[in-house]
């Protein structure tokens, strides 16, 4: 029993330190990948995606008209988690309400895709009901 328990925690050991450097890896990707502000012009909406390599964390700033978000009078800031490739911000059915998004990027198009209307149970896009879906340029 006591070799048994030895090496699981030599495993253990071992483990989580290559489980943290591949998570520090995708971050660095992502945030080559997403990184910058984005801009839909038929809603004059700006999205910033920010992700800290050093902690992990990823967030985004949305806000609609002037394109310096200081300036900007109604901004929203979110957390979004990396999930194959892209970004996701999770539905909560609590006293932030929200909805499932995912975050892609193809050809210099982000786009955002979320389940639509009061869906805040899904954690998946529910493609059987309509989504919401928003276009964005990379401006920096």
């Amino acid at each position: 029993m006591r070799r048994f328990t030895k090496y699981t925690i030599l495993i253990i050991a071992f483990y989580f330190p290559i489980q943290l450097f591949a998570q520090a890896d995708s971050i660095k990707e992502i945030a080559q990948k997403y990184d910058g502000t984005w801009f839909n012009k038929k809603d004059n909406r700006y999205i910033t995606i920010n992700a800290d390599t050093t902690t992990g964390d990823i967030t985004i700033n949305d806000w609609t008209g002037k394109r310096n978000a200081a300036k900007a009078t109604n901004i929203d800031a979110y957390k979004v988690f990396p999930k194959d490739g892209k970004l996701v911000s999770y539905a909560d059915d609590t006293d932030h309400h929200c909805t499932y998004c995912e975050i892609t990027l193809e050809k210099e198009t982000l786009t955002y895709e979320c389940n639509g209307g009061l869906n805040f149970k899904d954690n998946f896009l529910n493609r059987k009901k309509p989504t919401y879906k928003v276009l964005f340029k990379r401006v920096e």
